[in-house]
This record gives structure tokens, sequence and C-alpha cells, in this order.
């Protein structure tokens, strides 16, 4: 099996990237525009942006340890499932 080394380019797309890559609303946008750039059918695209509603509605005030918002987390995962792909 061929293995692929991937890179996170999410993180670096603008000077803020710390601040975005901990901004749920960046990280959102960039989920919903990798959703478009990978031509995904419109029934995956409604799927994730339910998900992100659940998402934000089910955790909207929790934080993590380090005081992030709990949603950045799912919404870098999701990302770096996309940039897998």
């Amino acid at each position: 099996m061929e293995r692929k080394e991937f890179s996170n380019s999410y993180r670096v797309e603008t000077a803020e990237s710390s601040e975005n890559i901990r901004n749920p609303e960046y990280l959102e946008s960039q989920l919903l525009r990798r959703t478009t750039d990978l031509k995904l059918e419109e029934e995956d695209k409604k799927f994730i942006k339910e998900a992100i509603v659940v998402l934000k509605s089910s955790h909207a005030k929790q934080t993590r340890d380090e005081g992030d918002p709990y949603i950045v987390h799912p919404l870098r995962v999701a990302l770096d499932a996309i940039e897998r792909s």
C-alpha cells in the first residue's frame, strides 16, 4: 500500500493563521469552501451543512481545557479529512 504524506494547508492560508485555526467561523467557512472545491454531490454538501448546524447547537457554549471553543477540534478534523481525500 502506498503511503501519502499530507500537509495542513488550511493552517497557513493567511498571515493571521494562528488565530484563524482557533476561530470556528473561519474554520466553518473553509470547510464549506473546500466541499465546493471537491465538487461533492449536493446531498453530501447538505449533509455536511446539517452536521455543522447540529455541532454548533449541541456544543455552542462548551470549551476545551485550553480554552478553545469545543467545535474547533471537530471542524479542524473535518478539514483535515477533506484535505486527505
